[in-house]
């Protein structure tokens, strides 16, 4: 197995404290990546398994760099280790946005990178809805995302 590296950015139209708590309050993850057990404490557990027919995102782990409301570093048991940073931008619609910095490093076989950027990507695209308000509709993941998710595998293949 190689260790696959990803790194994606996102802009949110949102200041860097409501996407914090998208990230660490548990029901808000649930709301656009998975099941979620969160205790938002450096060494607490980060605990999140994607909700089927969604990504398959699952990280199992601990968190390891918690600045609040700047940087969440999480390392799975599995494996899959997580850091996330937030860096205020100003301007946009409500006078500051976020941009997200997404590294991912998981323990999968190469041929699957494809997949977990997509799933990712996705997730990011989830994200986004639930900041304006539409967290994800678990049973009708597949009318809502698997269309776009599908995009995002075919873009990352090529």
């Amino acid at each position: 197995m190689s260790k696959p590296s990803l790194h994606l950015r996102r802009r949110y139209e949102f200041a860097p404290s409501i996407v914090w708590d998208a990230l660490v309050d548990a029901e808000l993850v649930a709301g656009w990546l998975g099941d979620a057990v969160i205790e938002p404490e450096l060494g607490g557990a980060y605990s999140v398994r994607g909700v089927a027919p969604g990504p398959t995102i699952s990280v199992e782990g601990r968190i390891v760099d918690f600045d609040r409301r700047v940087h969440l570093g999480v390392a799975g048991s599995s494996g899959t280790n997580l850091d996330l940073t937030l860096d205020e931008v100003v301007g946009g619609n409500r006078g500051s946005s976020t941009r997200l910095s997404l590294h991912v490093m998981s323990s999968v076989d190469a041929a699957f990178a494809a997949r977990v950027k997509a799933d990712w990507l996705i997730s990011l695209d989830q994200l986004g809805d639930l900041l304006h308000g539409h967290p994800v509709d678990w049973q009708h993941w597949d009318c809502d995302y698997a269309a776009t998710w599908s995009q995002h595998l075919e873009e990352a293949l090529t």
